[in-house]
C-alpha cells in the first residue's frame, strides 16, 4: 500500500513565498513527517509540501491525506477532487475539517477530527481493507510519551532554511478570543517527556537553525526553564513563538540565550489596550510593552511582532501609530494581520451574531483580506493601511533605524529583514486615507509640566473633593489624554478626553481641533467623560475662537452641570448632549 500525504499552498496570489523565499527564512511543517512516522513499516509513504514542489496528481497512490487549514480549505478540496476523480480515495484531517466536519465530508472519503496519534494507524488499516468509515473522532487527548522521530528524511532537505523543527508541548494557557490552538487541543496544555525531546535534537544536523514549533514554548514556565538548561550543551540557534511575559521571567530568559535562543516570535497583538482586553488578551498590558521588549532584548533575544490590525478600537491612525511603536522599541521582525475571524474562534462566534462578517471565501483568512465590517474605518481602508504598515516597516529607513547596531548578529538581522523586504515588494502599494494623518496628529498624551498645586482644581465630582484629593496629597501628576476617531454617520470628529484639563492642556487640544478644522470640515464632538479634573482657564480656553468654526458644530458631551456653566459662560455656540447632574 502506497500513501501519499500532501500539505497544500496557496496558488498565484503573492502571499504565497516563491522557492528562494521558503530557503530564505521559512522552515519545514513538522505534521506531515510526524504523521509519516505514525505509519506502519509495510506501508509506503511519500510527502508532498506544495510550498516547495508541485503534485503529481498521475502518481500511483492507494490513499491521499490532505493536511487543512481554514484559509488553505478551497486549495485542499481541489486536491481532493483531482485525486478521487482517478479513483483514489482521500482523507482530510487537521483544524478545518475537525471545526466544518461537514464541509470537509462533501469533498472527502473520510475526515479525521482531532490529533493524529490515535486514529491515523485505524483509518490506514481501514483503508487497506477497502473499509473506511466517513468519520475518525479523537476520544481523548493522546499523552506526548513515546512518540515516534518524525520522518525528516522524505522531506527535501535542501529547499528549506532548516528541516530541524522539533515540538516540546501543545496547546496554550491562554485563550484569546481570535485563536483556534486552545479550543482545538481541548483546552490543554501538554509538554513532551524532556529526555525524550532531547533524544531527538541529537539526531538532528545542528549545523542549520533549530525551530521549536510550540505555540507557547513557555506556557509551563518550569518545563521550558529545564529544556533550556538541557539543550545549552547542543550550542544550537534556535527560536520559537511564546507570550510576552517571557520578560517577567529573568531566570528562563537567562536560560534561553545561554542555550542558544535568539529570535521569539511574540503576539504583540495591538498597542491599545482596550482591544487587548476586548479579546481577553490578559497577559499583554500596553503600557508595560515598552519595558518588556527592553528586558527581553537585555538578554539579546530579538523579537519577531505578531501585530493585529483592524481590532474594534483601530481607527484609520493605527497604522502609523503601529509603525512609530515598532520602530521606537527597535522590534527586529513584524508578521502583520488584518483581523480575521477564523471559524471556531469566540470572535469569529461573536462577528456571526453582530452580523459583521461579510465574506465567506476561506482563501481569504490568512490574515492580509478584510472579511469583516471594522467599527472604526471601511474595509477598504483597513487593507489600504495593511499594506502600507508592511511596506514600511520593511523599509530600507525602517530596516536600519530597527537594526543598526555594532556586531555579527546586525548582519544576520539585516539578511532576514531583507528577505522579507522582497517578499513585500510584491504586495499592493498600500495608501493611507487622508483622515489617517490627521488622526496621528490629534491623537496622543498631552504633558504640561510634571505636577500640580490641586488649588484652583476643579474636581468632576463632590465624591473626588472628599476621597480622592485626600489621598493625593498637595499635588497631582497630571495629563490630558487625546483620544480622536472618526464617526462616519454623523460626519464628525469624536474626542475623547482623559485626565487634567489646564490651561496649557487646553492650549495644546485647542491647537488640535484648529489644526482639524483647518483640514476637515467636519463636526466635533468632545467627550469629558473621563475629564476629572479641570482649571477655569482650561474649560475657558480648550476650543478656538468662535469666528474660527462657524462652518462646523461643536458638541460637548458628558459634562458635569458645573463644568457646562463655565463653558456657556466662556464659549459661543456651544451644543451639549447626555449632560450629567452631579
Amino acid at each position: 500500500m502506497k500513501v501519499i500525504l500532501i500539505s497544500p499552498d496557496l496558488q498565484t496570489t503573492y502571499f504565497k513565498f516563491t522557492p528562494k523565499e521558503v530557503k530564505s527564512f521559512w522552515f519545514a511543517k513538522l505534521t506531515l513527517p510526524h504523521l509519516a512516522a505514525l505509519t506502519p513499516e509495510d506501508i509506503e509513504v511519500k510527502l508532498v509540501d506544495e510550498a516547495v514542489e508541485p503534485i503529481n496528481f498521475d502518481e500511483p497512490a492507494d490513499l491521499v491525506g490532505i493536511t487543512v487549514n481554514t484559509y488553505l480549505a478551497p486549495r485542499a478540496y481541489e486536491i481532493s477532487a483531482e485525486f478521487r476523480k482517478r479513483g483514489v480515495p482521500v482523507v482530510l484531517g487537521g483544524v478545518h475539517p475537525s471545526l466544518y466536519p461537514e464541509e470537509a465530508m462533501r469533498h472527502a472519503d473520510a475526515i479525521a477530527i482531532g490529533e493524529g496519534e490515535n486514529i491515523w494507524p485505524l483509518i490506514l488499516r481501514d483503508a487497506e481493507k477497502g473499509r473506511l468509515q466517513p468519520i475518525y473522532r479523537v476520544k481523548e487527548y493522546p499523552t506526548l510519551a513515546g512518540l515516534p522521530l518524525p520522518r525528516r528524511d522524505l522531506l527535501k532537505q535542501d529547499a528549506y532554511l532548516t528541516t530541524n523543527t522539533v515540538q516540546t508541548t501543545r496547546g496554550c494557557p491562554f485563550n484569546c478570543d481570535f485563536c483556534s490552538v486552545t479550543d482545538f487541543f481541548g483546552h490543554t496544555y501538554r509538554c513532551r517527556p524532556l529526555p525524550e525531546v532531547l533524544a531527538e535534537i541529537e539526531t538532528l544536523n545542528l549545523n542549520r537553525p533549530l525551530v521549536f514549533v510550540d505555540d507557547n514554548i513557555i506556557g509551563r514556565p518550569d518545563y521550558a526553564l529545564q529544556l533550556f538548561t538541557a539543550i545549552k550543551e547542543f550550542h544550537v540557534r534556535w527560536g520559537s513563538q511564546c507570550s510576552i511575559n517571557l520578560a517577567n521571567q529573568p531566570k528562563v530568559m537567562k536560560a534561553a540565550r545561554e542555550s542558544g535562543c535568539v529570535a521569539m516570535f511574540i503576539g504583540i497583538e495591538s498597542i491599545s489596550q482596550q482591544n487587548l482586553d476586548d479579546v481577553h488578551k490578559g497577559v499583554n498590558h500596553a503600557s508595560k510593552y515598552a519595558e518588556a521588549i527592553q528586558r527581553i532584548h537585555d538578554h539579546g533575544i530579538a523579537i519577531n511582532a505578531g501585530m493585529i490590525l483592524g481590532m474594534d478600537h483601530d481607527d484609520e491612525s493605527v497604522f502609523e501609530r503601529t509603525l512609530e511603536f515598532l520602530e521606537k522599541n527597535r522590534i527586529e521582525y513584524a508578521t502583520f494581520h488584518i483581523l480575521t475571524p477564523v471559524p471556531g474562534t469566540i470572535l469569529y462566534e461573536r462577528m456571526e451574531r453582530e452580523g459583521r462578517i461579510i465574506d465567506r471565501d476561506w482563501s481569504k483568512y490568512n490574515g492580509g483580506y478584510t472579511v469583516f465590517k471594522p467599527k472604526l474605518m471601511s474595509p477598504e481602508a483597513l487593507e489600504e493601511g495593511y499594506y502600507w504598515t508592511y511596506q514600511q516597516f520593511y523599509s530600507l529607513r525602517s530596516i536600519w533605524k530597527r537594526i543598526a547596531e555594532p556586531g555579527v548578529e546586525m548582519f544576520y538581522k539585516l539578511a532576514l529583514n531583507l528577505a522579507y523586504k522582497r517578499m513585500i515588494h510584491r504586495f499592493p502599494k498600500g495608501e493611507l486615507p487622508e483622515i489617517a494623518k490627521l488622526l496621528k496628529t490629534l491623537n496622543g498624551d498631552v504633558h504640561a509640566i510634571p505636577s500640580v498645586n490641586r488649588q484652583g482644581l476643579i474636581p468632576r465630582t463632590i465624591e473626588v473633593t472628599q476621597q480622592t484629593m485626600r489621598s493625593m496629597g498637595q499635588k497631582v501628576d497630571h495629563f490630558l489624554t487625546i483620544r480622536v476617531r472618526q464617526h462616519h454617520a454623523l460626519q464628525a470628529l469624536l474626542v475623547d478626553l482623559t485626565g487634567v484639563l489646564t490651561g496649557i492642556s487646553a492650549r495644546r487640544l485647542r491647537e488640535r481641533i484648529t489644526y482639524a478644522l483647518e483640514q476637515k470640515k467636519w463636526d466635533i464632538i468632545v467627550n469629558f467623560e473621563h475629564v476629572q479634573f479641570a482649571t477655569l482657564r482650561g474649560l475657558k480656553s480648550f476650543l478656538p475662537p468662535y469666528n474660527r468654526r462657524t462652518d462646523v458644530t461643536i458638541t460637548c458631551s458628558h459634562l458635569p452641570s458645573h463644568f457646562r456653566q463655565y463653558i456657556e459662560r466662556f464659549h459661543q455656540g456651544i451644543q451639549f448632549i447626555e449632560a450629567e447632574e452631579e
